[in-house]
């Protein structure tokens, strides 16, 4: 996004003085997440589909929500996610953002509909979980709490359809 991006340069290392005191930090396709100590989250970046965690085109967002015109909805600034009471962040899926919650249930938002959803959406049908991770810019996998079992779902992205399905992977023999 032109706004994150000043003079161009998106490689070089950029300080954020903008954030609150960060415990985890995750990146997406043009967007990235801050997880602060008090389990609330701040985006900033491309907020196409809502993976800002907010309504593309609200709380300051630029640009067009036609994503045929152009460039797309980002915000430089960080806003604050609706997502609450967060444990840990992981990118799922290119336009995607996937938290693990204190209680070990999973919530998404982004691309997760083909139309997206800034709202978390509740991963249904998992165990608690105690740890999340993404692979491939599409799937999102986690750890069950109670047994170590792998339980995996798809987030969107331009060629694999969101499918907030989870299920149980097996592992083989240990």
């Amino acid at each position: 996004s032109p706004a994150a991006c000043p003079q161009s340069d998106c490689i070089t290392p950029a300080l954020r003085s903008d954030l609150p005191t960060t415990t985890g930090v995750m990146a997406g396709n043009g967007f990235t997440c801050a997880l602060a100590s008090d389990g609330s989250v701040r985006c900033f970046g491309d907020n196409s589909y809502g993976e800002l965690g907010h309504a593309a085109g609200s709380s300051g967002d630029q640009g067009s929500t036609n994503l045929e015109a152009g460039l797309g909805v980002y915000n430089p600034t960080p806003t604050a996610a609706s997502a609450t009471s967060v444990a840990s962040l992981v990118g799922g899926g290119n336009q995607a953002t996937c938290a693990l919650l204190g209680s070990g249930a999973a919530e998404c938002w982004g691309q997760v509909t083909s139309a997206g959803s800034s709202t978390p959406v509740t991963v249904a049908g998992l165990p608690v979980m105690m740890a999340l991770g993404s692979y491939d810019s599409a799937l999102v996998c986690g750890f069950a709490a109670a047994d170590g079992s792998i339980w995996c779902w798809t987030i969107g992205s331009p060629t694999v359809p969101a499918k907030l399905q989870p299920a149980a992977i097996d592992a083989g023999p240990g």
